[in-house]
């Protein structure tokens, strides 16, 4: 599995080829520091597993993982930015993402990848990222922790999803099979949980600092004490663990590395 200074390699020479010198340098600068700023990597490094889990070429899974990071980043460059270079360096990151994908066109059937062009499109719209991006703002004293669950589907777990859910696409697994299953449930799972524990995170930040600032209802701990937000997402997580576990075997060792990492952070978090 790669790590972080692979997909960032990936990252650079994509920009590489799909700049050329006609055009304009400060949109590239831009482009630029705002991809290859440092970070986890986790959506890319999660189609990269899944793509070894269920033995899909390397080379139709870097350039997922590549468009799969550029959508993420055009998602945070929409939500925490107002200046007007940095949001056309966003805007740039969806054509560039299109571009990226586009390279695997004629390595798998054609079905295969109008189906998983189709989910990458998908999972960064309405029915995606931008969705839950509007229903966070829709959340009030008066939603629901399902309506947050659904809310976190979209905002978060759409591109989780989209980052295992692709590359089984792109193998032809069927959604309705055990393994496709598993693997939706795992995604789904997985995504719920590092919203939680980022959530967690940012609470302990703030409480750190002495902040009284009061819990919105876009927080699991609006609705949860923080025991039991953990426990709850500890135990959904490692049900889809074991699931994916039972289905993929030894196989699914690059996706369960990913898992645990999450698991323990939000373990060491509950003994803090």
């Amino acid at each position: 599995m790669p790590n972080r200074p692979d997909i960032d390699q990936a990252l650079a020479e994509a920009l590489s080829r799909y700049f050329d010198a006609s055009g304009p340098s400060n949109l590239f600068e831009a482009v630029r520091y705002s991809l290859l700023a440092p970070g986890k990597r986790l959506r890319s490094r999660l189609a990269v597993a899944c793509a070894e889990m269920i033995e899909l070429d390397r080379d139709v899974a870097i350039p997922v993982a590549v468009a799969l990071e550029m959508l993420h980043c055009f998602t945070l460059i929409r939500k925490k930015s107002a200046e007007p270079l940095t949001i056309l360096s966003g805007d740039a990151l969806v054509p560039l993402a299109l571009d990226v994908f586009s390279e695997i066109a004629g390595k798998v059937k054609d079905a295969y990848f109008i189906q998983a062009l189709h989910r990458l499109i998908t999972c960064t719209g309405p029915r995606g990222i931008i969705g839950g991006q509007a229903s966070e703002l829709t959340l009030t004293t008066k939603s629901t922790l399902d309506d947050l669950h659904k809310t976190h589907a979209k905002k978060t777990g759409a591109l989780f999803s989209a980052a295992l859910l692709i590359p089984k696409d792109l193998m032809g697994i069927s959604d309705d099979s055990s393994e496709g299953l598993a693997i939706d449930m795992f995604a789904q799972e997985l995504g719920q949980a590092y919203q939680v524990l980022d959530d967690l995170e940012d609470f302990d930040q703030k409480s750190q600092k002495e902040e009284t600032t009061e819990i919105a209802p876009n927080h699991i701990l609006f609705y949860l004490p923080q025991k039991e937000a953990r426990d709850m997402t500890l135990q959904r997580l490692n049900n889809a663990t074991l699931s994916l576990s039972s289905n993929w075997g030894e196989k699914a060792r690059p996706l369960l590395q990913i898992s645990e990492e999450i698991q323990k952070k939000l373990e060491s978090d509950s003994h803090g």
